[in-house]
This record gives C-alpha cells, structure tokens and sequence, in this order.
C-alpha cells in the first residue's frame, strides 16, 4: 500500500473556506468511492494546521485529480497555504 500526506497551514481567517472544500471534497468520494482508494484529512484541533492522508492499494493509480471537487479542494488549498502549495510526500510505514 501506498501512502502520501500533504500538510500545510492557512491563516485563521481561511480555515472555514478550506474546510468547506475538504468536506465537498469528501462528499464526491462518498457518492463514488474509487476502489483500492482511502483518503482521510485531518485538522489539528483550533488550528489552522491540515493534513492530508491518501492510501492507494497496490497498483492502483491515483484517481482523485479526475474528481472535479478534488481539483477544486486542491486550487483552493493552493491558493490559502502559507508558504505556497503543498506538495504530497511519500510516508513509509515503521509499524502499526
């Protein structure tokens, strides 16, 4: 399995605009669930802090940049990160 994390921080005053396009993100995938595909996104608690977590099952290729709502959360993301665009990361798994 494969895993990527993007994480980055907003301004407080965008928190509410990314968290909205987390959410209709999400909301694409639940209505349509790619298989082999889990992607989860966090929020550290009254911060404007966010990670990311997408888990692709061996051989499958990432399918989220064909979801329009993924394309909109990853524009709006884009835009409000200090520091400029997060670029996702390969996580290698130590243990569970």
């Amino acid at each position: 399995m494969r895993v990527l994390m993007i994480h980055y921080r907003v301004d407080d005053r965008d928190v509410a605009e990314v968290t909205a396009a987390v959410e209709a993100a999400l909301a694409a995938l639940a209505a349509a669930p790619p298989a082999g595909v889990r992607f989860e996104y966090y929020r550290v608690a009254g911060q404007g802090e966010f990670v990311g977590l997408l888990r692709l099952d061996e051989g499958v290729e990432n399918p989220l940049p064909n979801i329009a709502a993924m394309r909109a959360l990853q524009s709006t993301v884009a835009e409000r990160a200090i520091g400029g665009p997060p670029m996702p990361r390969p996580l290698e798994r130590i243990g569970a």
